[in-house]
């Protein structure tokens, strides 16, 4: 879900807590998420009496976002009990136009039939966030968001890459070049993912390709032809 994703962006980007499990965090962060959550409820409320369309907007949108937010303050994967829920929700049925069997008594609500079971959100709240993210934007963020502290730890990809294709070069007797030693460490990753599937695997193919990418854009190609 890109929606969850922006806001792990933005808590990283402000320093904001992002629990790794679900629980409960401090009640000053409480009271101040449930605050925020009321008061554009509240924005909500009054731009629909006043027939503004574009803060109703606004605050539909300041809804999901501080409550998005408030998920990842207390470890809940949002995206995952969202998924969860619209799957449970797709196995409704549309209510009687009298509305006789919603308990709304409305015809314009969705009702649940005979056998339908309810959403498991205990299980889904459990799922590790990085799990739900789309592989290409976990790649990203190992490429690009988390180059400095990488860095800190392992060095400059780029000048890991030099001195692995020095090496080799040495062992080979023959010239390697960074995209080179980026290229066999991508396909040593299909070829894991050959023998059996392992995200991790592709996750770490895309990594490097995009490196490779980024390789090409800043420097130039390397390969000399």
């Amino acid at each position: 879900m890109v929606l969850q994703q922006n806001i792990i962006d933005f808590r990283k980007r402000y320093g904001l807590q992002i629990r790794h499990s679900p629980g409960f965090v401090d009640s000053e962060q409480v009271e101040y998420r449930l605050g925020h959550i009321n008061e554009e409820v509240a924005e909500l409320a009054r731009a629909i009496k006043a027939e503004d369309l574009v803060e109703v907007a606004d605050a539909l949108t300041d809804i999901c976002y501080v409550s998005i937010g408030t998920a990842l303050t207390l470890g809940i994967n949002f995206q995952a009990c969202w998924d969860e829920v619209h799957r449970s929700n797709m196995a409704k049925q549309r209510a009687k136009p009298d509305g006789s069997d919603s308990k709304r008594g409305s015809g314009l609500d969705v009702v649940k039939p005979p056998g339908w079971e309810s959403p498991n959100i205990e299980r889904a709240m459990w799922v590790p966030i990085s799990e739900t993210q789309p592989i290409l934007l976990r790649a990203h963020d190992i490429i690009d968001n988390r180059t400095e502290e990488r860095e800190r730890q392992y060095g400059s990809i780029t000048e890991n890459c030099e001195h692995a294709a020095q090496i080799a070069g040495i062992m080979q007797n023959k010239d390697f070049t960074k995209s080179d030693v980026l290229a066999v460490l991508a396909a040593l990753k299909l070829a894991r993912h050959r023998r059996s599937y392992k995200q991790d695997s592709l996750l770490d193919a895309c990594a490097y390709l995009g490196a490779m990418d980024n390789l090409f854009q800043e420097e130039g190609d390397d390969r000399g032809n």
